[in-house]
């Protein structure tokens, strides 16, 4: 057989094809041990053509670091190392090659289907390359074959079901591709079969019942596919499994109790699935398993009903994200050989609700490694026998309604690294045994601790962040701060902490985030922090600091938020790095300062406050000198400046906020707008008319303009309201104010207006309800979009009830409150009905009884607004819910086509989950086709409902009648990230 001429250049990619074939002869394959393999049935006479080829392929090789080459009589290839290729055509004269091993070698190109012509191969390993196209059918005469490994390339299409008929085949591994289609039923007629992996790929349908039939089958992994409907009772047959792997599919139904029969099971692997039911209690008997992993199903069942004096091996436990109710069994602390524990939530959405205390019995879990246990409904107190578990790493209890004192048998753990107890009751002051444990994550906010903050936590060099948030802290920042050397985060915000900011925090050169607002601290800010140049966010806002502000804070680079607001700071504000940029940095509420950018409309420095600012510590000293002086005279003013200071603060910081914008006039508005003209509208809302300004403002040339209707009743209230909810506000997803004009027009009646940065994509509800035959150059939204704009408005109303000091309630969130920038990111505007509350707090809902008719609009105003209940941040989940609704079905909350006693929450959640295609919007799931490739085109049918159906899930937990079912929006929205990361990884 002639090769034909060939030269081994670098630059010839056809020449190094055929070095990646011929890269030889080896007597073992070295991903298998050959004692798996059976002896070969056919024919192993030897070819002189055969001979031929592999003697060409042998003069082409000039390195053989191996050896490979100086046996080839036992007619393989074995893999070399080369830089790239695709496998040659000569291959498929090969009649007595039994072991083709070209794993690793960036292969390109397509599998030639005339592999299927090499009846004596025993072993095919072609992994890890970059191969793409279809499995060819072909490969379904390999008769005598026992090994294909085909995983980690960018294979596609559907899986042939002529495997099926490789009956001596005990490996199959065709994971880390592309493929896409259904399971062949034929691959269940493999009597030979061990090891069987289709994970990481884009395969649908239901998991084919035959596979119950591969009786010699150790391991299954299906995991990270699109697989839908149940899994079948007949794995139950698969006596020999060690290891199943449903993980990341869309598997419906409960878990067979058929699984109860496979004693040697070593490790299920069921999580991020739709399962529901209880735990078959057959599972208890499987004394051989070593990890359960179920976390994000719907399961639920109270625990009290497992465990029991099972499980003696069980070394992992995961069954957090479901609907887990009941006491954590006293039998738990049997399982000895334990290493983790997760019966945490992470999302409230898929809520477990253990309750009962923590079992003292748990510190005879000699070996846990990791336990989780929260979010969940925990009550009591921290076990001091949590004390005994030597070989913790993480403790993690947040989000529970644990009490008591933190106790200090937690300092012996020697290996803890992280300690999670925010978000509980726990009283008392903070063990200064903790000192004792390696820590680099100390998290623990919004408790009710007391008492200084014991130095000895700071000995642990490896502490990378702590969270002492919202306690009742006392005394000062420790000094031993500064041995901290890679802290990057530190918040001790909320609490009643005095003293000043110790100078020694300069060492802390690794920190990012510096968070210690509304405390008493005083002082000025320590000249050391000029060492701190990777600072991301500083807040020191609500204290009583003094002195200057550093010009060194303008040259850090990293630098993207800066609050100063509320301190006695003077001198002149510096004009450099993020002082630059005014919707990064606050510095309200301090009256001596001057200077800085003109946005400010801060009054120029006289030269006092420049020599102030140049010397600050002459100036300091003046200070207080003056102080002293007139101290006498003061004392006897106290009462009555208290009185004017009490009657004239909100509106000075009112106007202090007013003076920091630029200013606009009615003139320059009506110009803009050519007089206010029609042609310019773009929005008509219940108080105000949006229009388009053409004018040169700061660095835009186009805003918009909402004016107010002052004659509609609660217009001048939703001016103020939105002035006030905008104040502070600095977020991606919010629409920017630029700024408010209150002046009078021509006729001498009172004019308002807001300026906004203008959105070129107008809002939500154009894009969600222009019908295709009244569009232009606008399309249709596919499933990305949507979801990428959903998530964007989650973003939003998470951070305005998250708002400190207090959260913000916008009260009016619908789909023309939604406008799209010229990326499609979405913004949240119109903050006329917004509201600042104090959750809990009867006193801090209470407003006029006027005002308080306005509370949204019809459709997505919450229900219990309807009798006269206060608004909550819930009632915007609601109108959030309803959206998301709106968003993937394309119809209107209102609409009046929904039959009688049916809303459109109820028109969907009895959609789900069969009839899902039923009520979602066409346009999703049925593409037209002049749209171009884009991600909706990524997702076949199947699994666009899939997607879908998990969104609308999140709506209806959104939009639930009573306030306390719903979910928070924060979970809401982080159960959107994670269906995008599924469906669009």
């Amino acid at each position: 057989m002639e090769l034909g001429p060939c030269k081994c250049t670098t630059g010839a990619s056809w020449a190094v094809s055929f070095l990646l074939a011929a890269a030889l002869l080896s007597n073992a394959p070295s991903t298998t041990d050959a004692s798996m393999l059976k002896a070969p049935t056919a024919n192993t006479a030897s070819n002189s053509s055969d001979r031929q080829v592999l003697l060409s392929f042998k003069s082409l090789i000039t390195k053989d670091p191996s050896g490979a080459l100086t046996s080839w009589g036992n007619r393989s290839l074995h893999h070399c190392r080369w830089q790239e290729g695709e496998i040659p055509s000569e291959l498929g004269s090969l009649q007595c090659l039994e072991l083709l091993n070209l794993y690793n070698n960036n292969l390109t190109g397509s599998i030639p289907s005339y592999i299927g012509n090499l009846k004596n191969l025993i072993l095919i390993d072609i992994s890890d390359n970059g191969l793409t196209g279809s499995i060819p059918p072909e490969i379904g005469n390999l008769q005598n074959l026992q090994f294909m490994d085909f995983g980690k390339n960018k294979l596609s299409g559907s899986i042939p079901a002529s495997l099926g008929n490789l009956f001596s085949l005990n490996w199959l591994d065709l994971g880390n591709n592309s493929l896409v289609g259904t399971i062949p039923p034929s691959l269940g007629g493999l009597p030979y079969l061990s090891t069987f992996i289709l994970a990481r790929n884009k395969l649908v349908g239901n998991i084919p019942p035959s596979l119950g039939n591969l009786s010699s089958l150790t391991e299954l992994n299906f995991a990270r596919n699109y697989l839908t409907g149940i899994i079948p009772h007949s794995l139950g047959n698969i006596y020999g499994l060690h290891s199943l792997r449903l993980t990341e599919n869309m598997l419906t139904g409960t878990i067979p109790s058929s699984l109860g029969k496979l004693i040697n099971l070593v490790y299920i692997g069921l999580q991020f699935n739709n399962l529901i039911g209880e735990i078959p209690l057959l599972l208890f008997n499987l004394s051989s398993l070593q990890k359960l992993d179920l976390q994000n199903n719907k399961l639920s069942g109270s625990l009290q009903n497992y465990f029991g004096d099972k499980f003696p091996l069980l070394q992992g436990l995961a069954l957090n994200d479901n609907k887990f109710h009941g006491p954590i069994p006293l039998s738990l602390s049997n399982c000895s050989m334990l290493e983790l524990i997760q019966l945490d939530k992470h999302l409230a959405i898929l809520n477990n609700e253990v309750g009962g205390n923590i079992p003292e019995g748990i510190g005879r879990l000699s070996n846990l490694m990791a336990l989780y246990m929260g979010p969940n409904l925990l009550t009591g107190s921290i076990p001091a026998s949590l004390g005994k578990l030597s070989k913790l790493n993480v403790i993690s209890l947040a989000q529970n309604r644990l009490s008591g004192e933190i106790p200090p048998t937690l300092g012996n753990l020697t290996q803890l690294s992280e300690l999670y107890l925010s978000m509980n009751a726990f009283t008392g002051e903070i063990p200064s045994a903790l000192g004792k444990c390696p820590l680099g994550v100390l998290a623990l906010a919004y408790n009710k601790l007391s008492g200084n903050i014991p130095k000895e936590i700071f000995s642990s060099s490896r502490l990378r962040s702590i969270s002492l948030l919202s306690n009742m802290l006392v005394g000062p920042m420790p000094s031993e701060l500064g041995l901290l050397k890679n802290l990057q985060g530190l918040d001790f915000s909320q609490n009643k902490l005095t003293g000043e900011i110790p100078i020694s925090i300069g060492g802390c050169q690794s920190l990012e985030f510096l968070l210690v607002s509304q405390n008493f601290l005083h002082g000025s800010i320590p000249s050391t922090m000029n060492k701190l140049t990777g600072l991301q966010e500083l807040d020191l806002s609500s204290n009583n600091i003094s002195g200057i502000i550093p010009v060194f804070l303008g040259s850090f680079i990293g630098l993207t938020y800066l609050n100063l607001s509320f301190n006695n700071l003077i001198g002149e504000v510096p004009d450099d790095g993020i002082f630059r940029n005014a919707t990064a940095f606050s510095i309200v509420g301090n009256v001596g300062l001057c200077g800085g950018i003109p946005v400010l409309s801060l009054p120029s420095c006289t030269n006092q406050q420049a020599r102030e600012h140049k010397f600050p510590k002459l100036a300091v000293a003046m200070s207080v000198s003056i102080t002293c002086l007139f101290l006498v005279i003061g004392i006897g003013l106290i009462s009555v400046l208290c009185k004017k200071h009490k009657s004239s603060s909100g509106p000075t910081s009112t106007r202090a906020v007013r003076n920091q914008l630029p200013r606009v006039s009615y003139t320059e508005l009506s110009m803009g707008t050519n007089g206010f003209s029609s042609s310019n509208l773009i929005g008509e809302g219940r108080f105000g008319s949006v229009y388009k300004a053409n004018m040169s403002f700061d660095q835009y040339s186009v805003v918009a303009v909402k004016v107010l209707k002052l004659q509609e009743r609660g217009a001048s209230h939703s001016f103020l309201a939105e002035c006030e909810a905008l104040r502070y506000l600095r977020h991606r997803n919010l629409v920017k104010i630029l700024t408010a004009c209150s002046s009078i027009d021509p006729r001498g009646h009172d004019f308002k207006a807001l300026i906004f940065e203008y959105l070129p994509n107008g809002s939500l509800e154009k894009w969600l309800h222009t019908h295709i035959d009244e569009q232009s150059d606008q399309s249709v939204l596919n499933i990305y979009q949507k979801l990428s704009i959903a998530t964007d408005v989650g973003s939003a109303v998470e951070y305005l009830h998250d708002y400190k000091p207090v959260p913000i309630v916008h009260c009016d969130l619908k789909p023309s409150n939604i406008l799209l920038d010229s990326d499609m990111m979405a913004h949240v505007g119109d903050f006329g009905l917004a509201r600042f509350t104090n959750q809990g707090d009867n006193n801090a809902s209470q407003v006029s009884s006027s005002w308080a008719a306005f509370r949204g609009t019809i459709g997505y105003a919450a229900p219990e607004y309807g009798i006269g209940n206060e608004v909550t941040t819930s009632g915007d989940v609601y109108s959030y819910g309803i959206i998301l609704l709106e968003m993937f079905t394309g119809r209107r909350p209102t609409e009046q086509n929904f039959e009688e006693n049916t809303n459109l929450h109820r028109f969907v959640e009895e959609a789900l989950p069969d009839s899902v295609e039923d009520v979602v919007d066409q346009n999703l799931i049925l593409p037209r086709e002049d749209t171009e490739m884009d991600h909706n085109t990524l997702l076949n049918k199947e699994a666009a409902l899939a997607c879908i159906t998990s969104i609308l899930r999140v709506g209806i937990l959104c939009s639930k009648q009573l306030p306390t079912e719903r979910v928070q929006i924060r979970d809401a929205v982080i159960e959107l990230h994670k269906i995008k990361e599924k469906f669009f990884p």
